[in-house]
Formats: C-alpha cells, structure tokens, sequence
C-alpha cells in the first residue's frame, strides 16, 4: 500500500505543470489529494475485510449449509456440517473417530456444547426442501476434550498388526521381525488418533514365531487364530490381512509408478469376531521406486481409516460395534496363600475405583485361585491401578507373572 500512495504522490506531481495559473493548479492539486484519499480508504476497507476474512478462516468460525423438511430441520443439518466441517479442518487424523460419534447420531446432544453465535446469512427454498446457510462459532478446545473422552470410554485400546505385505517381489511376513510398510503406516496414523500401538519387541516376536505355523492362516482371515494371537500379545485389537505392492512401468517415462492393493480386516480380542473390514488402493509415482511403494501404501492406509463417501472408515466400523461400556471380563489367577487373604484382596479389589463394575471369587484353591473382574477398561489399566493403590500396597506385595488382554496372573503375599 505504501508503495501505490508513493506512485500516486509522485503521478500529482508531475501532472502539476508549472505553466498552468496557480488556481488550476490548486485545483487540480485538491482533485488528486481526494483522488489518493479515495483509494487509499478503498485499499485499506480491502485488506481489513481480507483480514477479517482469513481471521474467521483461521478461528472456530465456521460457514455452512443445510437442508431439511423444515426450516429449523435445515438450521440443525447446518450445524452438523459447521461441526463436521470444523473436526476435518483443525483436528485432522482425530476426525475419524469423532466423526464415528457424529455419525452416531449423538451429535445433537452436544450443539449446546460446541455451536454458538449463530448467524443465519441465508434461507430459502430448494425442490420442495428447506435451505438455511448460517455463520456460527465452534469451540475447538470442547471438541480436543471429547475426543479425550471419546478414547478415554473405549479404554485407549492397543492394536497389533498379522498382515502379510508383498512389496515389490518381497514378502514381509508378521514372524520376520521386519516391520512392513503397512504396519509402519498403520503404528503412526493410529498413534496420532490417539490409539496405543504394540511394538514389535524381542518378546513380542519369539511369541509370534512359537506361532508361526498359525499366522498365515490368521492375516488371510482366520479370526480364531488371530484372536489367540492377540491374547497371548496382550491387546485388544488385530488388524489382519494381506498387502500388494506392485510397480507399474510406464512407457517412455523415467518415473515408476507403484500400486498398492489393501484388503485389511480388525479382529475385536475380546470376542473373536471381525468388527470392521475394507479394501482400498494407493499409488504414487517416483524415480524411486521404493519410495513410490512408501507412499502408495500410506495413501491406501490413509483411505481405510477416514473411509470415502459411502464407505465408511475401519476405525468408525470398530467403534460402532466395540463397546466396553458394562466392563470386559478380566480374569486374575491369584497364587495366594489362604482364604482369609483372598477374602481380604477381593474386598478391597471391589472398592478399587468406579471402572470396576463386579468381582466374582470363585473360591479359595492352592496356588491358582481364580477371580473374575468385569472393569471397564483394559487388563493393563487394571493392573496399574491394583500395583499403584496406596491401600492395597500397603496390605499385600503384588508380583506380575504375566498379563495378556483378558488374564492376569498375580502372586499375592
């Protein structure tokens, strides 16, 4: 702006001609001076409504449209879609799981919540349907903390990958101990959905390899194999599979173009059964062709956890289905020494805290007495909260002999 008021200054003054008569010349003077008022206004009204028009952009400001068989029908499908509009733009990844719960149709109890200052910019009638376009504000911070909810209520539940990827002519098996291109992508979108992910360490993968005969027939859909894997693992979810990396030559071209092909399913633990499935397709094209492999398969994996229109993503099938709400069953074998302490630790388990919903002994037996637990949340957040509990520390020293998803084993003394 500054430069076109020095153009201007510098156009006045050599219009200003010394052999005009002074009154022209203040005249003419006076013209240009309201001339560059006029425009420097024009200007700066331009970058202040641009301003403003980016600060709305970048805030929880949101414009959106909805249509309904009434006007306020049409006014809350607008509030749905600033909603949606707004998880998709600052939330990112997590929007896959919320939208789970947009989708549920539990939006409406929280507009209150999240949707304020609506302004309607425009309403009307479209074939028979309402139409209502409005302006309004969406707390973004209220969204951060239900999605914290949202994974705090399905216990923050881990996964682990059986898949079988062939990439470029090389098979990656899930007994290798080489991390596939798959589980690589996988590990870090779920990580940033907020989802744990189960590493593949040494013990880790001497567990896999004592099933090695089993873990093919587990990634081509074998969901009785995969549930036993994932029990002797320790998680609550496993993602299985198979990968088809190909490259694709193209004529007269420097650059290879890579194929990806996904048919991925997740097995819910707990149950055995396949709670969510989809298949979908990533390319990419590169000089290089292990780098195009890289991203045709990130873009595949991409696809399967935000889903497309009409399909809906794995992660939204998942906890459409998954619900630990009542408490999963966890069961604790106790090597205890008599009746009398057994009796003790189970009254003080019941008072543990409110993600306990039962504890049900079933009696005193040397060396294994079995007690079964239904808590809402995972075997891992209940051994936390039985190891860090001051009273029950103080009455007993806890020693961990193993723990998988559903089974504890405990020595107690």
């Amino acid at each position: 702006m500054k430069l076109l008021i020095t153009l201007l200054k510098n156009k006045t003054e050599r219009v200003i001609s010394p052999a005009r008569g002074a009154g022209e010349t203040h005249l003419f003077s006076n013209f240009s001076t309201t001339l560059l008022t006029l425009i420097t206004v024009l200007v700066i009204t331009f970058c202040q409504s641009t301003q403003k028009e980016e600060q709305v952009k970048n805030s929880g400001w949101v414009e959106s449209k909805g249509e309904g068989t009434s006007e306020n029908d049409a006014l809350e499908n607008a509030k749905v879609e600033a909603i949606k509009s707004k998880v998709g733009e600052q939330i990112t990844g997590k929007s896959t799981v919320v939208n789970a719960q947009l989708e549920s149709g539990s939006v409406q109890s929280f507009f209150k919540g999240y949707v304020s200052q609506v302004k309607v910019i425009e309403k009307g009638k479209n074939k028979g349907l309402f139409t209502v376009r409005i302006l309004c504000y969406v707390d973004e911070k209220e969204f951060n903390n239900y999605m914290e909810n949202v994974l705090i209520s399905k216990s923050r539940p881990r996964f682990m990958t059986l898949i079988e990827e062939t990439n470029l002519g090389k098979k990656i098996t899930p007994e290798s101990g080489e991390q596939s291109s798959t589980e690589a992508a996988l590990s870090s979108k779920l990580n940033d959905l907020g989802f744990d992910f189960v590493q593949r360490t040494g013990t880790v993968i001497n567990l896999l390899k004592k099933q090695k005969g089993n873990l093919s027939l587990a990634a081509q859909g074998n969901s009785d194999l995969a549930k036993k894997i994932g029990t002797e693992v320790g998680t609550e979810f496993v993602i299985i599979g198979t990968v088809q990396i190909e490259e694709k030559e193209k004529p007269d071209s420097k650059f290879k173009t890579v194929h990806s092909t996904l048919n991925l399913k997740i097995v819910d633990v707990g149950t055995g059964a396949i709670v969510a499935s989809g298949e979908s397709y990533g390319g990419d094209a590169s000089s290089n062709p292990k780098f195009a492999s890289m991203n045709s398969v990130s873009y595949g994996v991409d696809e399967l956890l935000n889903g497309t229109t009409g399909r809906p993503s794995i992660i939204r099938q998942m906890l459409k289905k998954w619900n630990p709400g009542s408490g999963s069953e966890i069961q604790l074998s106790l090597e205890i020494s008599d009746f009398a302490k057994l009796d003790k630790f189970t009254t003080m388990l019941e008072d543990l805290n409110n993600k306990i919903v039962s504890v049900d002994s079933k009696g005193f037996k040397k060396g294994n007495s079995l007690v079964v637990v239904f808590y809402r949340g995972t075997s891992m957040d209940l051994l936390k909260n039985l190891t860090n509990d001051e009273m029950i520390k103080k009455d007993f020293k806890i020693t961990v002999k193993q723990q998988t998803a559903s089974q504890v084993f405990l020595r107690v003394n």
